[in-house]
């Protein structure tokens, strides 16, 4: 989950734990979320598209994880 406001990511990882999906991992920036795919390819990847200017566009980092041949949800 790559969202940069805190409580919209609990909340999407306690829906989707309690659909009994596993959350590998949550970022709260495009760069911090791009430092975990270096060494990580995730299933799926549910991407913020409205990530703060300034930083890595949710377009952006959703380019790169599709890149790695992982779907992007955007959220």
């Amino acid at each position: 989950i790559i969202e940069d406001e805190l409580l919209v990511s609990r909340d999407i990882q306690r829906m989707l734990r309690g659909a009994g999906h596993i959350v590998a991992a949550t970022a709260g920036s495009g760069r911090s979320a791009l430092e975990w795919l270096r060494e990580h390819t995730p299933d799926l990847a549910l991407v913020d598209i409205s990530l703060p200017e300034g930083r890595l566009a949710g377009v952006e980092v959703a380019a790169q994880i599709r890149a790695k041949g992982a779907p992007v949800v955007f959220v």
